[in-house]
């Protein structure tokens, strides 16, 4: 049989039986292109998007940030709630198999791809060219909410331990200044530096005159000697710990303002449309390659016929 595997006995079998062949091949090319008109049409939608407002995680850029978000299962199963996809599908969610179902479903019909200029290509394909743009506007919304909430929970964790330390710092500077008062009522001692100086020159100007106002003074500046230390290293510590509380509060509010904030983490640069033209299947391209296969497959049956006669 191998001898009618050479250019000669090729054309010589292609002359010999080229009437069987070019019915073989109309029929074929009849059939496929048919054939072609039951396989229902996918149409394509895609968008261009740019990451924006991602913060630095380990080493991955921000393109990198972005195709691992947006191809996350939790968006894929926000995706399947938020457009009802296993009705669209025709899944059924009690079968043993619907998630690999599904998940063989995002495959063949949604694709992501970085592009040479860092920008990420979101490409879906579906039998309703509308519906195939409506999943990209919300896989895009899908993905800039499960940033959003990302953000929100990392600024929360942050929120809450500023609250608990602006609440331990106000406790704290509220016993300091309890102490303070204490001193001040109890040991009249009101301003450190001034009172030294005021009582000392009062003592000697009161000494000779007035015994009993030299001896109130001279009270005063045993207790400012006993605890004017005190006092003066918790008047500056108060004074410290209000500056460090204020910058608790502020650095809280502008927590508060990340976390209020209504942001996109997605620029597009190409906005998904309707297509008005299918991308598969390519009639032709069927057509060419079923032709090709069956005048293959004739050459080798003609051949195999031939063989056999010239055997008996």
């Amino acid at each position: 049989m191998e001898g009618y595997f050479n250019n000669k006995s090729i054309f010589s079998l292609i002359g010999k039986w080229k009437v069987h062949l070019i019915v073989l091949i109309i029929v074929v090319a009849i059939i496929s292109g048919a054939a072609t008109y039951l396989i229902k049409p996918l149409f394509k939608s895609y968008a261009i998007l740019y990451p924006v407002n991602l913060a630095p995680l380990s080493d991955e850029n921000e393109t990198e940030q972005m195709l691992q978000m947006i191809q996350s299962n939790d968006i894929k199963f926000a995706l399947v709630d938020a457009l009802d996809l296993n009705k669209h599908y025709k899944l059924n969610t009690d079968d043993p198999l619907y998630l690999s179902t599904l998940m063989y479903k995002f495959s063949e019909y949604i694709s992501f791809s970085k592009t040479e200029y860092e920008s990420v290509k979101l490409t879906v394909l579906d039998e309703d060219p509308a519906f195939a743009k409506i999943m990209v506007d919300t896989l895009i919304t899908l993905y800039n909410r499960e940033v959003r909430d990302m953000h929100r929970i990392k600024f929360k964790e942050v929120i809450d331990i500023r609250t608990k330390e602006i609440i331990n710092k106000i406790k704290e500077i509220d016993s300091l200044e309890k102490r303070v008062t204490f001193l001040r009522e109890e040991y009249s001692i009101l301003d450190y530096d001034w009172q030294v100086k005021e009582l000392t020159r009062s003592y000697y100007r009161l000494l000779g005159s007035n015994s009993s106002k030299a001896s109130e003074a001279k009270t005063i500046l045993d207790n400012i000697k006993k605890y004017g230390g005190e006092y003066k290293a918790l008047s500056q510590r108060i004074e410290d710990e209000r500056e460090l509380l204020k910058t608790f509060k502020e650095d809280l509010e502008e927590k508060i303002t990340e976390y209020n904030k209504d942001i996109t983490y997605a620029h597009i640069v190409e906005k998904p449309f309707v297509s008005d033209k299918k991308v598969s299947p390519v009639r032709w391209i069927i057509v060419i390659l079923s032709v090709f296969g069956a005048l293959v497959f004739g050459l080798v049956l003609i051949a195999f016929i031939e063989s056999k006669k010239s055997t008996k």
